[in-house]
């Protein structure tokens, strides 16, 4: 018994007085606590035991332990930190038992904890806890971010370069790194440069060794511009220039990445584009066309510069119509033919339907038309190329114009005297040298061209007549004459012929005492010769002696001047023989005819008052026949009194009245006004002049003698 109770004690077991065997609480405790095998999500916690048979391993994140057991507390262990009991907070138990080790894990990428161990006798399940000195520690788990990003000069397929930089941060010591480039290229280089052989989306990575658990691999997209497929062509390379309209066959494809796009331009070859997938194309021209089809990748509707070039060949055949070459569009009837000929190359059939009911399939007929009307002449041709087109052609019959004349039957005097021509239609216009309208003086001697032309829309017409014009006897009167102080001329000639003078006289001359315009005929038998010659008789210009003088306002003076075949001019630019002054100011006159000239000059003086009209400023109306009335006295026959007003101090009319001749005879509505006093009065007047007229008012009192 007493054996027992000693092994009983070695082990640090005591019976209690409730009849229960306790262990005593250890007295030694753990030590060499240590961490390894860290990694980015666990660590192995080793220890060495104290003398207790269980030991308590506590782990907080961040900071030191700060929570210690409680005796007669059994606390539930878990190794995946944050699922085992706390003490406190945060300090969470990852191990309770017997051995000497602990892999905890669920920690978190390059964080720090801290641990602290306990050593503790489980007493059935009522822990004793030593609670001195336990150890500590502390260990970071390993951690990383996986980071790159990257740059390029050029992304497209035929150029592209790229720069990755390796942005990584890690704690673990001296880890390696490497490269995939998606397209089977790797690199263990740390900022590495890459470009790929073809376009596309590859995915980059970039993974490091060793991971300790941790996300060892990140990863990005990158597109490189990809060459575009380009498959384009035509439904027909070659048509006729009529109706022609090119399809154009667009299977170009491209690598389906997203916001990756294609940007296509047509240049159809004729400076014009398009920007469609499948354009139409009809062609104004016939031509052989290379249309090239410009593609240019974008990216996020963003254009790339990555560009590629495809192109068709197509052609463009003429019409073997629209070359129609006429002699004329008009058929006067029996005066011309019209000729069709179509110049288009590579025709192998002509039609040609004249609108009359007649035909030909010659390349070049000549048809007549024998009834006027309008005609459309259509043209049916074939070319070589198989196009088949037609024309059409407006053709006008006409009637011919006949632009005969006559009047001129054989050779013709030179003279002044005018022949009437004769035109056999008389729509048309005569040309030629001596030529008014449809007459013609023959003012020349020898060969002479008079032409009469009917200029018709469609069938104009020419006769051209050649004129031998003669001789004529070229009396000479000599120039015209102006004789001053002279009262007889003699007109003489002395060529041969016959005589006829405009006075009948046939006497080689004649005397003449007026002025006027005399002729001479002169007949050698053949042809006729005039002359004719002005003659002026006259003295020299006389102007009245015009001294400076005075007039009113609102007046005028007018003067008149009288001399035959004379010319004047006065200072204002004024031509006429007479003029009307109504202001004052310097005025002269010059007069001129054959025989000299004559001025004179003066000043008119204009007073300020108006001296048209004179009113007495009393009269007596007292019946004794002296100023029994009160009248205006008006200066001019042309003035016309327009209102005469007499009214008293109060402003009430008294008297009114108009015309040349008005008067008043000191009365209101038949009473005799008080005398010996003022009365006032207005008076209104025109004066009409050569192109104005003047008006004019009078205002004043009149004084009434009893």
């Amino acid at each position: 018994m007493n054996s027992i109770i000693r092994y009983l004690l070695t082990i640090g077991l005591v019976w209690s007085l409730a009849g229960n065997l306790y262990a005593q609480e250890p007295s030694v405790q753990v030590s060499n606590l240590s961490v390894s095998n860290i990694t980015c999500n666990s660590a192995l916690l080793q220890w060495s035991n104290g003398n207790g048979d269980r030991r308590l391993i506590v782990i907080k994140e961040g900071s030191a332990v700060d929570g210690n057991p409680v005796d007669g507390t059994a606390y539930s262990a878990n190794p995946s930190f944050g699922n085992g009991q706390q003490i406190g907070t945060g300090n969470y138990v990852v191990f309770a038992g017997p051995v000497n080790l602990v892999n905890v894990q669920n920690l978190k990428e390059n964080t720090t904890y801290h641990i602290k161990a306990y050593e503790y006798n489980d007493n059935g399940g009522s822990p004793d806890y030593y609670p001195i000195a336990p150890p500590v520690a502390s260990f970071t788990t390993y951690g990383f971010n996986i980071d790159f990003d990257f740059s390029f000069t050029d992304s497209c397929w035929y150029n592209n370069s790229y720069t990755f930089s390796n942005n990584s941060t890690t704690n673990i010591p001296s880890p390696n790194y490497v490269w995939n480039f998606g397209d089977g290229s790797t690199s263990n280089a740390s900022d590495p440069a890459h470009s790929y052989a073809t376009g596309g989306e590859f995915k980059v990575s970039l993974t490091i060794f060793p991971n300790f658990g941790c996300q060892d691999t990140f990863e990005s997209n990158i597109i490189v511009i990809p060459q575009p497929n380009i498959d384009i062509g035509v439904d027909d390379s070659a048509q006729c220039l009529s109706g022609n309209e090119f399809q154009f066959i667009n299977n170009t494809t491209y690598p389906n990445i997203n916001k990756l796009g294609l940007v296509r331009t047509w240049d159809f070859g004729d400076g014009t584009s398009a920007i469609t997938n499948r354009p139409k194309k009809t062609y104004e021209t016939p031509n052989p066309y290379r249309v090239f089809n410009y593609v240019e990748m974008i990216y996020n509707n963003i254009r790339t510069g990555c560009k590629d070039t495809s192109f068709v060949d197509l052609v463009v055949y003429p019409d073997p119509t629209g070359a129609i070459v006429i002699s004329d569009s008009v058929n006067c009837i029996g005066k011309n033919s019209i000729t069709f000929q179509n110049l288009a190359g590579n025709i192998i059939d002509y039609n040609w339907e004249f609108g009359d009911g007649n035909t030909s399939k010659s390349d070049a007929p000549t048809h007549n038309y024998s009834m006027p009307g309008n005609y459309q002449v259509i043209h049916t041709a074939e070319s070589s190329f198989g196009c088949l087109s037609r024309d059409t052609i407006d053709i006008y019959a006409r009637n011919r114009r006949i632009s005969s004349f006559v009047g001129l039957s054989g050779p013709v005097c030179n003279s002044l005297m005018p022949i009437n021509l004769v035109p056999s239609d008389p729509e048309g216009e005569f040309f030629g040298r001596g030529v008014s309208g449809f007459t013609y003086t023959p003012d020349i001697v020898g060969r002479d061209t008079v032409s009469y032309i009917i200029s018709d829309t469609f069938c104009p017409d020419t006769t051209q007549l050649i004129v031998d014009v003669l001789s004529s006897p070229q009396p000479d009167l000599g120039p015209d004459q102006n004789l001053c102080n002279q009262t007889v001329f003699t007109l003489q000639e002395s060529i041969s012929g016959n005589y006829l003078w405009s006075n009948d006289s046939t006497s080689p001359s004649i005397q003449v005492n007026r002025t006027g315009v005399y002729w001479l005929e002169v007949d050698d038998g053949i042809c006729k010769g005039r002359d004719s010659v002005y003659v002026f008789f006259g003295l020299p210009p006389a102007l009245p002696v015009i001294g400076d003088t005075i007039i009113c306002k609102n007046s005028f003076i007018r003067f008149d001047l009288d001399n035959p075949d004379t010319d004047y001019l006065w200072n204002d630019g004024s031509t006429d023989s007479f003029k009307v002054i109504t202001k004052g100011g310097f005025y002269s006159v010059t007069a001129t005819n054959p025989c000299g000239n004559t001025s004179v000059s003066f000043n008119i003086n204009q007073l300020t008052e108006d001296c048209n009209v004179l009113i007495p400023s009393a009269f007596s109306p007292n019946s004794d026949g002296l100023n029994d009335v009160f009248r205006p006295i008006l200066l001019s026959d042309s003035i016309q009194v327009n209102q005469f007003i007499i009214f008293n101090n109060y402003g009430e009319i008294l008297f009114e009245g108009e015309g040349q001749n008005i008067t008043w005879d000191g009365k209101a509505n038949g009473t005799k006004v008080p005398g010996n006093q003022n009365y006032f009065y207005l008076l209104y007047y025109t004066l009409p002049l050569p192109g104005e007229t003047q008006k004019g008012t009078l205002q004043g009192s009149v004084f009434i003698l009893e």
